[in-house]
C-alpha cells in the first residue's frame, strides 16, 4: 500500500496510467482495461479517473504525473466515504429513502418531459413578440406624487374634469423634483428601467393617457404618457424575452399534454377522499382521524395519488398554499394546478420504460453515492461548537484585507438626449473653459435621485444594469480626463472620474460574511481530521 506526500492512503497498481496534460501515458495495460486503484471490492479505473478530471471545472483540473494523484486521492476518499456512510446505515435511513424517492422521481419526470415536449422559438418569434407587446417602446412620463388614496383620487377627478396635468402637478404633487417641471421626469424610459408594477402599467398605456392611482411604497402616483419612441433592445434584453417566451409556450404545452394525459388514464378525483383531506388540514395532522397521508385523494386506472404525494408536492412552494383553501372545491383546483401534473407524466415515464433504462439506473446510482456522502458529512458536521461574537471578530481584525467594499467609482457628468447638445457642452468646457458642474445643473436630464445638483455621484461595477452602458465607459476612463460624448442607454454623456477607491468594512457590515467564511473554515478543519480518521479505520482495505 502506497502513500502519497500527505500521508493519505491510495492503493495504485503498478502499471497505472498517468495523467500529463491530455494524454494517457501507458504502463503495462490499455486505458479501458486499467485499474488505477482499488478500494475495499472497488475497482477505480482509468476512463472513470479521465471522466472525473473532465466533469471538474478548468481551473480546478491538476496537470502532470504528481498532480494526479490529487484526483486519484479525491476518487479514493469518495470511496472510503460512501463505506463509511453505509456502515452506519445511512443507506437504510428514512431520510436518504425519501431523498431518493423524490430524486428518481423528479428524474423521471424530467426525462419524460424532455423527449415529449418541444417547443421551439426563433429569431423571428422573438421580434414578433416584442412589436405585439410593445417591449420596444420607450415613453416619456409626468407624475403626481400624493401620499394617500383619498387625495390622489381627487386629484384624478381634477384632470379627468378638464384640469391641465402640468397645473395639477404643480399644485399637488409631492415630487419636488418633477413638480416644477409640470410632473415630466425629462427622459425617456422603457419598461426594462421601470419597477415591475410600473412595467405593467404604463408600458402599453397609449400617449395621452393618465393611469389610475398606484401605490408606490407608502404613497400613490398617478402618471401621463406624454410622448413615445422606439428603441432597439440589446442583445441581453433579446435573450431574455427569448427565454420568457420559450418559459411560457413551454408551460402551455406542458399543460396541453398533462390535459392528454388526465383523459388518457381516466383521472378522477375522490370524493370521500379529498373531505378526508381538506378535513385533517383544517383539524391538524395529529388531530385527524384517519391518516391524511395515506388517503387516497386521485384515482385513475391502475394507480392514485394520495395525500402525501399532495405534501411533498408542496414542501416546494412558498408559504402554505393548502392552508389557504377556504373549501373542498379549492382545494382541488390547487391539487388539480400543483400535484396532478406530475403525478399524471410520472405514471406515463413509468408507462414508457423510462424506469428500466441503463441511463436512469446510472444516475440513480451516483445520486445515492452524492446522498449518501453528502448525509455523512452533515452528520459529522451537525455537532460542530457555535461560534462566539469574540471569534468572528478576532477572525476580522486578523483579516481587514478581505472584507473591502467593491470598488467605487465617483465620477461629475452632465447627461443629454441628443449627441449635437452633447457635443457642443464639452466644447463649451475644452474650448470656453465652462464649469462641468454648472452645465450639468443647466442640462443634465440624470435623475437627481441619482446625482447631486453638480452632477457628481458614485457607481460600481455591480450596477451595469441600473446605468445602462456608463458603467463600462467610466471603469476604464483615466481618472481627470474629460470624457465623452459616449451613447449610454439614457442618452449622451460627457463625464470625469473624479475618483477610485475601496472602503474598508466596519465590523457590522462584515460580521455575516466573515462568520460564515470562518464557520467554513472551522468545519473544513473538522472534516478533514474525520476523513483521516476513515482513512486510517480503512487503512488494510
Amino acid at each position: 500500500m502506497a502513500r502519497d506526500r500527505k500521508g493519505s492512503l491510495v492503493a495504485p497498481v503498478l502499471c497505472c496510467c498517468l495523467w500529463v496534460g491530455s494524454a494517457w501515458l501507458l504502463g503495462c495495460a490499455e486505458p479501458e482495461s486499467s485499474v488505477v486503484a482499488v478500494v475495499g471490492a472497488r475497482t477505480i479505473s482509468a476512463p472513470e479517473m479521465v471522466a472525473f478530471i473532465q466533469g471538474l471545472p478548468e481551473d480546478a483540473r491538476h496537470k502532470g504525473e504528481g498532480e494526479a494523484r490529487i484526483h486519484l486521492q479525491t476518487l479514493v476518499d469518495m470511496e472510503l466515504l460512501l463505506m463509511e456512510a453505509r456502515a452506519r446505515r445511512f443507506d437504510a435511513s428514512p431520510a436518504f429513502l425519501s431523498r431518493m424517492t423524490k430524486a428518481r422521481h423528479s428524474k423521471l419526470i424530467s426525462m419524460f418531459a424532455e423527449r415529449t415536449i418541444e417547443v421551439v422559438v426563433s429569431d423571428s418569434d422573438v421580434t414578433a413578440h416584442i412589436a405585439a407587446n410593445h417591449l420596444d417602446r420607450t415613453v416619456r412620463v409626468a407624475d403626481i406624487m400624493i401620499p394617500d388614496l383619498t387625495t390622489a383620487q381627487m386629484v384624478l377627478r381634477e384632470i379627468h374634469s378638464g384640469a391641465d396635468f402640468a397645473q395639477v402637478a404643480r399644485k399637488w404633487s409631492a415630487n419636488r423634483q418633477t413638480a416644477p417641471q409640470g410632473g415630466d421626469i425629462g427622459r425617456y424610459v422603457s419598461r426594462y428601467d421601470l419597477i415591475p408594477i410600473l412595467s405593467e402599467k404604463l408600458a402599453q398605456l397609449p400617449v395621452g393617457s393618465v393611469s389610475e392611482p398606484i401605490r408606490i411604497g407608502q404613497g400613490y402616483s398617478v402618471f401621463k404618457v406624454l410622448s413615445e419612441t422606439d428603441f432597439e433592445l440589446k442583445l441581453e434584453q433579446r435573450r431574455k424575452v427569448a427565454e420568457e417566451l420559450h418559459a411560457s409556450r413551454y408551460q402551455a404545452a406542458r399543460a396541453e399534454l398533462v390535459g392528454e394525459l388526465k383523459l388518457k388514464y381516466d383521472l378522477q378525483p375522490d370524493t370521500d377522499g379529498l373531505a378526508i383531506f381538506y378535513d385533517a388540514l383544517q383539524r391538524g395532522e395529529s388531530a385527524a382521524p384517519e391518516d391524511p397521508l395515506a388517503t387516497v385523494i386521485f384515482r385513475f386506472d391502475d394507480g392514485v395519488i394520495l395525500g402525501s404525494d399532495a405534501i411533498d408536492a408542496f414542501q416546494t412552494i412558498k408559504g402554505d398554499p393548502l392552508s389557504m383553501a377556504g373549501d373542498v372545491g379549492q382545494l382541488q383546483i390547487l391539487l388539480e394546478r400543483h400535484v396532478v401534473p406530475n403525478a399524471m407524466m410520472l405514471e406515463a415515464a413509468k408507462r414508457a420504460g423510462i424506469a428500466e433504462e441503463p441511463e436512469t439506473a446510472d444516475w440513480l446510482t451516483e445520486q445515492a453515492r452524492q446522498l449518501l456522502i453528502m448525509g455523512l458529512r452533515a452528520s459529522v458536521l451537525q455537532e460542530t461548537a457555535p461560534l462566539s461574537d469574540a471569534d468572528v471578530q478576532q477572525y476580522y481584525e486578523d483579516n481587514k484585507g478581505r472584507f473591502l467594499h467593491p470598488e467605487q467609482t465617483k465620477v461629475q457628468e452632465v447627461l443629454t438626449e441628443t449627441l449635437s447638445e452633447a457635443q457642443r457642452l464639452r466644447q463649451m468646457i475644452e474650448a470656453e473653459g465652462a464649469d462641468l458642474g454648472d452645465l450639468a445643473r443647466q442640462h443634465s436630464i440624470r435623475s437627481l435621485d441619482i446625482r447631486d445638483n453638480d452632477g457628481r455621484f458614485h457607481l460600481h461595477r455591480h450596477e451595469a444594469a441600473e446605468f445602462g452602458g456608463f458603467v463600462e465607459h467610466a471603469a476604464d476612463a483615466e481618472i481627470g480626463k474629460l470624457m465623452g460624448p459616449v451613447q449610454v442607454h439614457e442618452g449622451y454623456s460627457v463625464f470625469r472620474v473624479l475618483s477610485r477607491n475601496r472602503k474598508q468594512e466596519t465590523f457590522e457590515e462584515a460580521k455575516w460574511r466573515a462568520k460564515s467564511i470562518l464557520r467554513r473554515r472551522t468545519q473544513q478543519k473538522i472534516f478533514d481530521k474525520f476523513m483521516q480518521e476513515v482513512r486510517e479505520r480503512y487503512e488494510s482495505q
